[in-house]
C-alpha cells in the first residue's frame, strides 16, 4: 500500500482557459501547510465533467460498479462508455465525438453518479491542485465550488450567490489525495473501500498521513522570488524533473510567459537562498516545444561560418533569444524586442537578461512593440535578417486567433517583414488558433505575401510555421531542405545543435501530425 502511494506525480499541463484576477497577490506557503485552509463547496456545475481530452480513469472493480448501477453487462459498458489504453494498461471513460464532455454528463449531472470513479470523488483534492497556492488558483477555473478571492465575485455573478464554503486544512483532506494516488497507481479498489483501508491504516500507524505529507511536500513545490502588481515570478521543484523558473501575468496566471531551466546553487531547503532567488539560469536547456520548433529552421543557417543577424519579436524573459547566443556562434546580431517595461525589468534581474546585456555585444534589446521595430527598421534600410521569429501573444481571442496579434497577420505589416529578410531569409511565427478555420484564415495570409516555400509544424496547443523568403534556405551537402518529415528528421538528426541542445528530432517524432507544406 505505501509502495502504491509513491507514485511519481505528472507534471502540470500549462495550457489553461483564461482565469480573471481580483489582483490578489499569490502567497508561498510554510512548509508544514499550517497555514493552509482550502475552501470548497460543490455546487454541482458539472464543469469538472467538461472539457477536451478528459482522461477518467476506472479500474475493474469500479466498471463493475457502473454496470450495477446502470444494470448493463459489464462487456457492453466496456463497448459503449469505454476505452482501453494498451500502453498504460488501464480503463478510461470515453469523452463525447466532439472531445467536449464526459459520456455519462447529462446536462449538468451525472448519470452515474452513485457509481462515479474514485477519480470524480476525490476532487479537488488531487496532490496536483495542492502543492501550491499558485495550483490551488489554477483548479479554481474548472470549479465553481473552489473559494478563492480570484473567483468569488465572478462565481457570485454567474450562480446568482454560492452556497456557503467549508472550510478544510491541509491534513483534513490529506486522506483523499492519499486515495486518489493509490488509484491513479492502479490498485483495483473502489472509492469506499480505499477510504476504509485508508481509515485502518491511521488506526494502526498514526504516522502514515504525516510521512506522506512530508514526502509530498519535499518531492513538490514551488516558491514565489519575486510579485508586484502585474506578474509573479516562481521557481517549481518536482521530483525527476528539472527545476524551472517562470513568470506570468496575474490576470493570467494559467498562461506562462517564459520558462527557463535552472541549475541550483542551493538546496531547496534553504529558505534565504529561495527567499533571493539565488539559482542560475540553465542555457543549455529549452523548456517549452514551441521554443525547440521555433530552432528548427536554424538547421539551414548554421552549416557554415556565415554571420546570421536574428529578431526575435516578442522575446519575454529572453529565455529564446539568450539560448540562441550561447549556442549559435555564427550569429553576430541578435535583437531581441519585448515592449513591457514590465517584462524586461523581470527578465534583467530574474532571468539574468541584464549579466548577458552587459557581456554580449551582439546582444540588443529593444523596448518597442513589434510592428514599431519592423516599421524603424525598415525605414533605417540597414540590416537584413536571416531569422525572424514572432512570438507574440496578445491575451484576447481576436477572430479565432491569440497569437499573433491580428495586426501581425495584415499583409502590410508581414509585406514588411519579408523585405526586411536576406533572400534565403525565414519567417517563423508562433500561431495559437481557436479553430480549423482560424489556423485556414492565418495560413491564407501568409500565402498571400511568402509565396516560395511554406511550412508547418503543429504542436498540440500550438501551429509553427516557417515562411521562406524568394528562395530556397541554403543547405549544406548533405542537408535537405524538404517539408517531408522523415527527410526534415534525417538533417536534424545530423545537426549537434539540432540534436544535443534543441532535441528537435524527439519533439518531431512525438507529434502526431505530419510536417505539412501549405
Amino acid at each position: 500500500m505505501r509502495r502504491a502511494i509513491c507514485v511519481r506525480m505528472r507534471v502540470l499541463p500549462r495550457a489553461f482557459a483564461q482565469i480573471q484576477s481580483a489582483r490578489r497577490a499569490l502567497r508561498n506557503w510554510a512548509k508544514d501547510r499550517e497555514d493552509v485552509q482550502f475552501q470548497f463547496k460543490c455546487t454541482q456545475c458539472g464543469k469538472c465533467c467538461t472539457g477536451k481530452g478528459g482522461r477518467v480513469r476506472v479500474n475493474d472493480r469500479e466498471i463493475d460498479e457502473i454496470a450495477r448501477v446502470t444494470a448493463m453487462a459489464t462487456a457492453d459498458i466496456k463497448a459503449q462508455y469505454l476505452r482501453h489504453s494498451d500502453a498504460e494498461d488501464q480503463w478510461f471513460i470515453q469523452q463525447t465525438v466532439d472531445d467536449t464532455q464526459c459520456v455519462f454528463l447529462e446536462g449538468n449531472k451525472c448519470s452515474i453518479y452513485q457509481a462515479r470513479p474514485t477519480q470524480c470523488r476525490t476532487f479537488p483534492w488531487w496532490p496536483q491542485n495542492l502543492i501550491s497556492d499558485y495550483d490551488w488558483h489554477v483548479a479554481a477555473r474548472d470549479c465553481e465550488g473552489i473559494i478563492t478571492t480570484t473567483t468569488t465575485a465572478k462565481n457570485a455573478a454567474a450562480t446568482g450567490g454560492i452556497p456557503p464554503s467549508t472550510a478544510y486544512s491541509f491534513d483534513k483532506i490529506l486522506p483523499e489525495a492519499i486515495v486518489h494516488d493509490i488509484h491513479r497507481s492502479g490498485e483495483n479498489f473502489t472509492y469506499n473501500e480505499l477510504t476504509e483501508m485508508i481509515d485502518d491504516l491511521q488506526d494502526v500507524d498514526e504516522n502514515f498521513v504525516p510521512e506522506y505529507k512530508s514526502e509530498l511536500t519535499a518531492k513538490f513545490s514551488r516558491h514565489i522570488v519575486y510579485r508586484d502588481e502585474d506578474v509573479t515570478v516562481m521557481d517549481t521543484f518536482f521530483e525527476s524533473v528539472a527545476p524551472t523558473r517562470c513568470f506570468f501575468f496575474n490576470d493570467r496566471i494559467h498562461l506562462i510567459q517564459s520558462e527557463v531551466a535552472l541549475s541550483l546553487h542551493s538546496t531547496v531547503d534553504d529558505p534565504d537562498l529561495e527567499q533571493s532567488g539565488a539559482h542560475s539560469i540553465d542555457r543549455d536547456t529549452l523548456m517549452l516545444d514551441v521554443h525547440r520548433a521555433m530552432c528548427i529552421p536554424f538547421v539551414w543557417k548554421t552549416h557554415d561560418d556565415e554571420e546570421l543577424n536574428v529578431a526575435v519579436l516578442g522575446s519575454g524573459a529572453a529565455s529564446l533569444p539568450l539560448f540562441l547566443l550561447k549556442h549559435i556562434k555564427q550569429i553576430s546580431r541578435l535583437d531581441a524586442v519585448e515592449p513591457s517595461a514590465t517584462v524586461n525589468k523581470v527578465a534583467r534581474k530574474f532571468f539574468e537578461l541584464e549579466d548577458a546585456e552587459a557581456s554580449d555585444a551582439r546582444l540588443n534589446v529593444h523596448e518597442s512593440m513589434g510592428e514599431a521595430f519592423v516599421d524603424a527598421q525598415k525605414e533605417q534600410g540597414t540590416i537584413t535578417y536571416d531569422v525572424i521569429a514572432i512570438d507574440v501573444e496578445s491575451g484576447e481571442w481576436e477572430k479565432g486567433i491569440k497569437a499573433p496579434p491580428f495586426s501581425m497577420l495584415s499583409l502590410e505589416f508581414l509585406t514588411s517583414v519579408k523585405q526586411l529578410l536576406t533572400p534565403n531569409g525565414v519567417l517563423v511565427v508562433n500561431v495559437i488558433a481557436e479553430t480549423p478555420t482560424a489556423l485556414g484564415a492565418t495560413k491564407a495570409a501568409f500565402r498571400e505575401v511568402f509565396r516560395s516555400t511554406r511550412v508547418v509544424v503543429q504542436l498540440p496547443s500550438n501551429a509553427v510555421f516557417y515562411l521562406f523568403n524568394d528562395g530556397e534556405p541554403q543547405q549544406p551537402p548533405s542537408a535537405t531542405c524538404s517539408t517531408d518529415k522523415n527527410q526534415l528528421l534525417e538533417s536534424l538528426s545530423k545537426d549537434e545543435f539540432q540534436m544535443q541542445r534543441v532535441q528537435s528530432p524527439a519533439l518531431l517524432q512525438s507529434i502526431a501530425s505530419d510536417v505539412q507544406p501549405f
